[in-house]
């Protein structure tokens, strides 16, 4: 039928070329799962997406940005949708969701090596210096914390280095993403320790509510993510990109001899059992107080102003 369309339109079109395209919002610096690699757009969730509505016939091009403005972007319609967003309660009447999720993440807490605390959850931060990265999320039970005092970094990178220098107490960061950055940076090695970790959540591509186009790709892309799931295709993109960052991870290219993660499979939920936080002083509420609960605060120490053009997301992404 298509190739009828096109000869009575004068047009031909190769078989292999879907005639109908999308464009999508796709984050530039969160690689395992997307990021901008050698100067490619790569990752888990681009090819994810692409073969997602090839199953409907549909072909993907890719318009990379920084998340945050790709986020504003799409509520504001100029996008018809944005990958990776963790959903939570603030986003949820800014997008259209697909069902189910593309993916589960873990986010862990991370103290320094020669830390001896365990099983530490977001409510144990409370009133403590935590490391995050800008515009990015980590579940629901630490982003809808107001009393966890933020500090932000421009990347993980950033949130590590602040640890290695008392900057900060913790770092919040995702799993798969620090087993990259410790093969990009073999001098973090060795120097860090996972102590916790956030509730395991899910990943999807948000579609735009104002955006014309924004129902009907969600609807396609539901569908064409049913049928990957359904014919193994979803497993099989899932343990191709594991093995990618593994293979960085474990020694291959950069070389890195730490342990890579694991996807938590769905339904599975490994977040640790609460423990009693070594070491949280009596005083740690007043030091709350004193820097500002909840407040974000710069590289420098001091608190993070929203500029203009610059939003915050409750989920904790933000800016542009």
């Amino acid at each position: 039928m298509r190739l009828l369309w096109a000869i009575l339109l004068g047009v031909w079109l190769p078989l292999g070329v879907a005639a109908d395209e999308v464009v999508i919002g796709a984050e530039d610096d969160w690689y395992p799962y997307a990021g901008v690699v050698d100067g490619e757009l790569r990752g888990l969730t681009p090819t994810l997406v692409r073969a997602a509505f090839e199953q409907v016939g549909v072909g993907v091009r890719f318009e990379v940005m920084p998340y945050a403005r790709c986020m504003a972007r799409t509520k504001a319609g100029q996008l018809v949708a944005c990958f990776n967003t963790l959903r939570h309660a603030g986003l949820e009447a800014d997008y259209l969701w697909h069902s189910p999720a593309m993916f589960r993440v873990q986010s862990s807490i991370y103290a320094l090596a020669a830390s001896k605390q365990t099983g530490l959850r977001p409510v144990d931060l409370e009133g403590r210096r935590v490391g995050v990265t800008h515009g990015y999320e980590y579940g629901p039970d630490f982003d809808g914390n107001p009393r966890i005092v933020r500090v932000v970094g421009l990347r993980d990178e950033n949130s590590f280095r602040m640890l290695l220098r008392g900057r900060v107490d913790y770092v919040m960061a995702v799993e798969a993403n620090v087993a990259v950055l410790l093969a990009r940076y073999p001098e973090l090695r060795g120097r860090f320790r996972a102590v916790g970790a956030a509730a395991v959540t899910e990943s999807y591509t948000v579609f735009s509510r104002s955006h014309p186009e924004g129902a009907k790709r969600r609807a396609q892309f539901e569908t064409g993510l049913n049928q990957l799931i359904q014919s193994g295709r979803l497993a099989q993109i899932e343990q191709e990109w594991r093995l990618e960052w593994t293979a960085q991870a474990q020694g291959g290219s950069p070389k890195s001899p730490v342990s890579a993660p694991t996807m938590p499979p769905h339904g599975q939920n490994r977040t640790p059992k609460r423990t009693q936080t070594p070491g949280r002083a009596s005083g740690a509420g007043l030091r709350g107080a004193r820097l500002g609960a909840g407040r974000r605060h710069r590289l420098d120490g001091g608190p993070f102003h929203r500029r203009p053009g610059r939003q915050w997301h409750p989920a904790g992404r933000c800016g542009q």
